[in-house]
């Protein structure tokens, strides 16, 4: 028996790629099998046709549940291309690049992954300029980060990304151990707080029946300098069951803070909730 902390990665791709991503859970379990009690961390994927709340439901749609559940609450990205962007459109973009859109423009790692074997000559490749533009303006920002052929490509990949996750994620050292806030309810959300030194981790869970609209989400302390979200965009809408997960940042270890929830309710119009957290040693 270990301690270890843990950091998930959502896996963005179309559907050209099912044999490439099914591989990539088995080398994130290889590689915590190998190195994760060494090292203390272990990872997890998170994957729609996997993780998805069993009977989860979103009035606007499949995706939305997808960035509620699990995208939003994922600490990094990874994303496979090779012949196309995929077919499902949200917000104006292909799904996969919506997916990837949304992690890295909350400033969480993101991990670009091109296929370059060769396309059979069945394939249908009508998609594929689409693919060929995003690719530019990807490898224009330096977004493009790898390219794989086969599995030993793949896994090389994975590994190192991995190792470096690894190395960033704060590792309490014995004389700073982590701190964990006690997970508050409210009427409709549950948060919670967990703290190594100055960085930590937020979770804020829809307990409600409802799909509710986040407009603004604060956090404050009365006694030093208040933390703060490292994404200040708040995720939008969280599906019931829903967990939005953010890094955050303490310019003083504070023990007392204050969440406060500003939202939409489909029956009640705004509302706002807050809750106090206490974060103690562990």
């Amino acid at each position: 028996m270990f301690t270890a902390r843990v950091l998930t990665i959502f896996v963005a791709s179309p559907g050209d790629l099912k044999a490439d991503r099914a591989e990539i859970p088995k080398i994130v379990l290889d590689w915590n099998q190998q190195h994760g009690e060494r090292l203390s961390v272990l990872f997890l994927t998170r994957m729609w046709e996997f993780d998805l709340p069993h009977g989860g439901h979103d009035p606007r749609g499949g995706q939305n549940l997808i960035d509620s559940t699990l995208l939003l609450s994922s600490d990094a990205c990874i994303a496979l291309f090779w012949t196309t962007l995929g077919n499902g459109i949200t917000n104006g973009m292909p799904s996969s690049a919506h997916e990837l859109s949304l992690v890295r423009n909350s400033g969480r790692p993101t991990y670009v992954w091109l296929k370059q074997s060769k396309v059979s000559v069945n394939a249908d490749v009508s998609k594929r300029q689409e693919l060929v533009e995003y690719v530019k303006d990807m490898q224009a920002t330096g977004y493009i980060t790898g390219t794989f052929t086969k599995r030993s490509d793949l896994s090389s990949l994975l590994h190192r990304v991995l190792f470096d996750l690894a190395k960033d994620l704060p590792v309490p050292a014995a004389s700073d151990p982590e701190q964990k806030g006690q997970s508050l309810s409210g009427s409709y959300f549950k948060a919670s707080i967990s703290r190594s030194r100055r960085v930590g981790y937020f979770s804020l869970e829809n307990l409600s029946a409802d799909y509710l609209d986040l407009e603004r989400v604060s956090l404050s302390s009365a006694a030093g300098p208040s933390p703060s979200l490292a994404n200040v965009s708040v995720p939008g809408g969280i599906a019931p069951a829903g967990v939005w997960r953010e890094m955050i940042h303490f310019p003083a270890p504070v023990t007392d803070v204050t969440v406060k929830i500003v939202f939409q309710h489909p029956a009640f119009g705004r509302l706002e909730e807050k809750l106090e957290i206490e974060i103690r040693d562990t």
